[in-house]
């Protein structure tokens, strides 16, 4: 929202879109139904659709649930071409339900005995690729309830993988005997013959958090990271977590169950009484953090064995030299959620990231937050281990005397092209501040970034603009609003500088009132470079308020920082070359204990 003067000194409010309004998703919560048990490639079942993929529903919780209205597929289950909607049947407490993913476009619902007594099985309209994908169920209020991952490798024919035990999140194994319609506890374990990686090893991973962010929706968030190694077959681990409050160190001396197949799981101890439970299998490691000092609190845990300093993995070599160099990244804000309304503490600014992915894997990161709160830190990438899959990069970073936090996890196009987050899975990047205070604030924001190679690709001209909104000037006799407020301003691209038209000082007339004229009336100064991306300057606010019979000026220098976006995904095709924040000091004798600067949003768009 802007506010520019017209004749007369009557301000004229308008209201324009700066970014565009996103549709914040439900994601994933926690589901008394989930998905048990998926078979990519079966032969198995009985009937004409014996050759059907297949996917295992479970209701793990004490009631029964009506399924009518619930849906799953492999990517949309709302587009008829890519999901089935599930039919009014009710599964009962510790059922099982049977999906066909056939794909041949036909409607189908067909009944079979199983223990315990009839089950249906509904046929749907799509397939599952054999190297193994996600699966999505919703409910019926369209709440992405649970996703199923693949083990990230071919099973082969008539092999499943699924929880273990039944209904586990956390917990999986692959089965040679798979159990359609019946217990995992039942079903046969590999004994050989399966891709096998060693357990042994550094992973890198993070800690999440899937359900309710404050009061902004479900949301996915990154809470922490963890860094764990296992250094020996018997077991022997320890691991460091990093969480907003504290750094902590973990170990164990065995695996929970030494020499099982499949998936080993361990747990983790710290002097606190903060425990990590987890289960490692074929190169990657999930589990839950919780007790000691967290309290109520429980993270969720992923992560992956490092393939980084395996000099003989030429995919790993191909995929560092496709990912390596710099990458700009801004942070425009999704929702927000201030402490106090009174204060209304929560930026409105666009932060921002620089990333610098070297060689080896290894990850710069440098950046502001839209309340000028600077982000350094080091981290490394998660390589996948199918190839075509984004490259992850976990990025935390705790903030205000660890009474706040921010968090995300960035993905990068295995081109190294475009840096984004998983939004349509409800990934978003989270900033907190918790201090216990009115400025408090929790906010989720977009990620909209990727590579950056610098002079090529920039128009001539630009313009600058803010997006301000009210912050009155408050004196002893008055309280007067700002006059103008920058809005188009030329900045011209020499070489690789960024500069502003100069700037036009506003002239008082004879009734003692501010005259704006010119290109640049706010004194816009800006400096910025090419060659880094980043620009920054400042320009002036206005005002003016009577005070007795004399006019009173004051004009308050504002600064701002922002950053330039070469490459960036489709869905911010349209939206404009840089992006930033200014602060504007709030002069509010009710609120001076809090020493707020507003945070609004700038802008370089092209001419």
């Amino acid at each position: 929202m802007r506010y520019v003067k017209k004749a007369g000194g009557e301000k004229m409010r308008i209201t324009s879109i700066f970014y565009p309004v996103f549709v914040f998703a439900s994601v994933l919560a926690q589901a008394q139904v989930v998905i048990n048990e998926v078979c990519y490639d079966s032969g198995m079942l009985p009937g004409a659709y014996a050759a059907s993929d297949w996917i295992e529903l479970y209701n793990r919780g004490d009631t029964p649930v009506n399924l009518r209205g619930y849906a799953i597929g492999d990517t949309n289950p709302y587009d008829e071409n890519q999901g089935v909607k599930l039919p009014d049947y009710t599964l009962p407490p510790k059922g099982f339900l049977l999906v066909y993913a056939e794909g041949d476009g036909a409607e189908y619902t067909a009944w079979v005995d199983a223990p315990g007594g009839r089950m249906p099985i509904v046929h749907g309209q799509f397939r599952l690729s054999r190297v193994g994908e996600r699966v999505h169920l919703f409910n019926a209020d369209l709440t992405r309830v649970h996703m199923f991952e693949s083990p990230g490798y071919e099973l082969g024919r008539d092999v499943s993988y699924g929880a273990y035990p039944d209904g586990s999140t956390t917990s999986f194994r692959v089965f040679t005997l798979p159990t359609p319609g019946r217990p995992n506890s039942g079903a046969v374990l590999p004994s050989g013959g399966v891709v096998q990686v060693p357990d042994t090893g550094t992973y890198e991973g993070f800690l999440y958090e899937q359900g309710p962010f404050s009061t902004l929706g479900h949301a996915s968030t990154v809470q922490g990271v963890l860094s764990l190694k296992v250094y020996t077959k018997e077991g022997r681990l320890s691991a460091k977590v990093r969480t907003a409050k504290s750094t902590l160190l973990l170990r164990a001396q065995e695996w929970a169950v030494p020499g099982a197949e499949g998936s080993k799981q361990a747990s983790l101890f710290a002097r606190g009484g903060e425990t990590l439970e987890i289960s490692v299998e074929k190169g990657r490691v999930r589990g839950r953090f919780f007790g000691g000092a967290l309290g109520a609190a429980e993270y969720r845990v992923e992560g992956m064995r490092s393939r980084l300093e395996d000099a003989g993995d030429t995919a790993v070599r191909d995929a560092l030299e496709r990912v390596a160099g710099y990458y700009t990244v801004a942070l425009p804000h999704v929702a927000a959620q201030s402490g106090s309304e009174r204060v209304d503490a929560a930026p409105h600014g666009v932060g921002y990231l620089t990333l610098t992915v070297g060689a080896r894997g290894q990850v710069k990161i440098a950046g502001k937050l839209a309340d000028g709160s600077s982000v350094s830190l080091a981290t490394r990438l998660l390589l996948p281990d199918i190839e075509g899959e984004a490259i992850r990069i976990p990025v935390f970073l705790p903030l205000y005397m660890r009474k706040g936090w921010m968090g995300v996890l960035l993905r990068l196009t295995p081109d190294g092209r475009v840096a984004a987050t998983d939004s349509a899975e409800g990934w978003y990047a989270a900033w907190a501040k918790q201090r216990g205070g009115a400025d408090d604030f929790h906010m989720l924001m977009e990620v909209c970034g990727g590579r950056y190679i610098g002079i090529n690709g920039f128009p001539d001209r630009l313009r600058f603009r803010a997006d301000l909104g009210p912050v009155p000037y408050y004196t002893r006799d008055a309280i007067s609003e700002w006059s103008i407020a920058p809005d188009g301003v030329p900045v011209t691209v020499s070489g690789n500088r960024l500069s502003a038209a100069k700037g036009n000082r506003p002239h008082i007339d004879d009734s003692g009132r501010y005259q704006f004229s010119g290109l640049n009336p706010t004194s816009t100064v800006l400096s910025g470079s090419l060659r880094n991306g980043l620009f920054k300057g400042t320009y002036k606010l206005y005002y003016e308020w009577e005070a007795g019979e004399r006019i009173m000026h004051k004009a308050l220098v504002v600064p701002y920082r922002g950053v330039l976006v070469q490459e960036r995904s489709e869905a911010f095709r349209d939206w404009p070359v840089g992006f930033g924040y200014c602060l504007v000091p709030d002069s509010d004798p009710a609120l001076r204990g809090y020493r707020l600067k507003r945070s609004f949003g700038v802008s370089l768009v092209s001419e």
